[in-house]
């Protein structure tokens, strides 16, 4: 069991839930926490937010700790060719007579080895969302009465304002033409969207984003949906007795344990461990934001020495709470007065672009191993062209063109209509510019810690967080300087951009979900005055106008450019 940090206060968690909200074009809300208030829902009071965000009501309950358990397989829990009629049989004896669930444990099992995600969870979360197998969704029944021949079983994109009629054509676009088909399909969208992303890797943190709640994308409105899953999910890890279960526990600012997190403890008792008897012992308990590199800067020794010393496997998992001890020579014991100062900053600067390539002519540099289309957005491209010397504008443009935003899956939108109008949720403004910065060599991260703000290289996120739209507006404002970008006007953002130089355009939204651009090079026909950029979102685009944007957007941008 590990916890990990939420960078806010509990009573703000609360509050950002409490009023997250979204706005139809009629003017119809719906809120991000409802619970059931007999033949509907209603909005969720912010004790009954507290009670189900609040993780000390559940991590010592026997069956509600299991919303913090991450879901995916471990070991203990392969599917092999000995187990998988067992588990199939297993599986199909719970679901016997559950409507359109009866015999599915084939699928289910196919689910879970194609995608890697925990086979209880697939199973418990589609029993949750289909009632048993007889929703209307599960089965594929319209609003009319009639027979589509789609199915959805996770109730993926079944939002709250017609949930019938956006899940089935979910299910359609996605051609989820059976019930094996939707249970597999559905799974992959899971994982590719939610499980596979270790900030949403829990059925805890699939429901609950406080930070941004609208911004980050959470998977259900129902309050209680984390723990409506925990008691099926537990009685089928009892097929798997030998599973080596992984807790995530998180814990919110106001809640650490002890005052001593993140100082040194000084101990006169030798240690063992094969070092030397006049050795004296350190025992520094880590903080957020901590890392085994940083920690071995403040105390003089090496990652490695740290290692063998805490008989610490993976070197880049450490926790907050946990005692490293620290091998100080009996002559040098004093603690240390410097806590590392750059040490994260430099990591992050020679990480910008940790990308495998082949020198080319003109400031480019060329990756035969590139990949261009990971839609799982929150893992990093290795893009095809590079900028790893000169800025110029032709370089800056194929930097840009590269990723095709206006045909690339990784940047689609995800569509649901709303009263015959299409309206946008999922969009992908964030990725694109860290995609085009960091193939400059200017990385506008994805990944800050959550205490500091310094960038963090995927996968080695522990207490990390993913920035959105709002994010990155606040992180140039606050960090943006310390990593070469300054904020300029409108007119220079495009001059500077037909320089070859990184330049963005960032809106925070004060009431919702902000937006952000990339400034590119002008095209030869360029309008006098006019800002051209490119972008992911509601709509893509390799080179728009700023004037062909909302007036809410225009009025409120700010321009940053890369030196």
């Amino acid at each position: 069991m590990r916890t990990y940090v939420i960078p806010i206060s509990l009573d703000q968690a609360v509050k950002n839930e409490y009023n997250a909200k979204w706005v139809s074009n009629t003017g119809e809300i719906t809120y991000a926490c409802v619970k059931s208030g007999g033949d509907k829902w209603v909005r969720a009071s912010e004790d009954d937010i507290r009670y189900y965000l609040d993780p000390k009501n559940f991590i010592n309950h026997d069956v509600y700790k299991y919303q913090f358990l991450v879901l995916e397989n471990v070991p203990g829990m392969e599917i092999t060719d000995e187990n998988r009629t067992r588990l199939i049989d297993e599986i199909n004896k719970i679901l016997e007579g559950k409507g359109v669930l009866h015999g599915m444990g084939a699928a289910f099992v196919r689910a879970a080895e194609e995608t890697g995600l925990a086979l209880p969870y697939l199973v418990a979360h589609c029993i949750l969302e289909t009632g048993w197998g007889t929703s209307k969704l599960a089965r594929g029944i319209d609003a009319n009465g009639n027979y589509t021949g789609y199915h959805n079983m996770y109730g993926i994109a079944a939002y709250d304002n017609a949930p019938l009629t956006n899940g089935l054509n979910k299910a359609r676009s996605s051609n989820w033409n059976s019930v094996e088909e939707a249970i597999v399909g559905g799974a992959h969208w899971i994982k590719d969207n939610y499980a596979g992303n270790p900030n949403k890797n829990t059925i805890y943190k699939m429901k609950w984003q406080p930070t941004d709640p609208l911004g980050l994308g959470q998977y259900a409105t129902d309050v209680a949906w984390a723990v409506k899953q925990c008691e099926v999910i537990k009685k089928l890890y009892e097929l798997f007795p030998d599973a080596e279960l992984r807790f995530e526990i998180p814990q919110y600012v106001d809640s650490k344990s002890g005052d001593n997190v993140g100082q040194p403890v000084q101990q006169s008792t030798p240690s063992g461990n094969g070092v030397s008897k006049t050795t004296n012992v350190i025992e520094y308990v880590v903080k957020s934001g901590d890392t085994l590199t940083k920690i071995a800067k403040m105390y003089n020794t090496t990652v490695e020495e740290l290692a063998k010393f805490n008989n610490i496997e993976n070197v880049n998992l450490i926790i907050v709470g946990q005692v490293i001890k620290i091998p100080v020579k009996t002559a040098d014991t004093s603690l240390p007065t410097s806590q590392g100062g750059t040490a994260t900053k430099k990591d992050a600067e020679q990480a910008k672009a940790p990308i495998s390539s082949s020198s080319g002519s003109g400031g480019l540099s060329y990756n035969s191993n590139y990949n261009l289309t990971e839609t799982r957005a929150w893992v990093p491209l290795q893009p095809k062209i590079v900028n790893s010397g000169v800025r110029s504008r032709e370089n800056y443009d194929a930097v840009i063109n590269q990723f095709d935003v206006e045909n690339n899956e990784r940047y689609r939108p995800y569509r649901r209509k709303n009263s015959g109008e299409i309206t946008w949720s999922d969009t992908y403004c964030n990725i694109f510019l860290w995609d085009v910065t960091r193939a400059m060599g200017a990385e506008i991260p994805h990944w800050v810690d959550i205490n500091t703000g310094e960038p963090r290289e995927y996968p080695n996120v522990t207490n990390a967080k993913e920035l959105d739209a709002n994010g990155i507006a606040t992180w140039l404002d606050t960090k943006g300087k310390e990593y070469g970008w300054r904020e300029v006007t409108a007119e220079e953002a495009q001059a500077r951009a037909n320089e070859g130089k990184p330049t963005v355009g960032v809106w925070k939204n004060p009431n919702g979900i902000g937006h952000v651009v990339v400034v590119r090079p002008a095209p030869d026909n360029a309008n006098s005055g006019e800002v051209y950029l490119a972008q992911a979102g509601s709509k893509n685009f390799n080179c728009g106008k700023l004037s062909q944007q909302g007036q809410n957007f225009i009025n409120g941008v700010k321009f940053y450019t890369h030196d």
